[in-house]
């Protein structure tokens, strides 16, 4: 999941920021060529002042990744990408020392 934030474009929400999580993507690598390894999902997030349903689409591609929305792509959505986090485990496992 992705927490992201953007302010909602309806003049009467007076720059209400709509919260929300939607679905995430990660890029995948295992393909041979850029432009097949691009991935996107669509969420639906409605604003909680009110009431304008708006499509937000992840876009994860090499090196980047955008959050458009659909309806409106000059809005401005604040996210945090943690998809490069890794938990102790993890790191212990990419990291593990060689069998002696």
């Amino acid at each position: 999941m992705l927490d992201i934030k953007f302010i909602c474009p309806n003049p009467s929400c007076e720059g209400f920021e709509i919260p929300a999580e939607i679905d995430d993507v990660q890029y995948d690598m295992a393909e041979q060529e850029d432009h097949d390894s691009v991935v996107t999902m669509q969420s639906r997030v409605i604003c909680g002042c009110c009431g304008a349903p708006y499509t937000v689409e992840v876009i994860a591609q090499g090196g980047e990744k955008k959050v458009i929305v659909l309806e409106n792509e000059d809005i401005r959505v604040k996210f945090n990408d943690n998809s490069g986090d890794y938990t102790d485990e993890m790191i212990d496992l990419l990291y593990a020392p060689p069998d002696e």
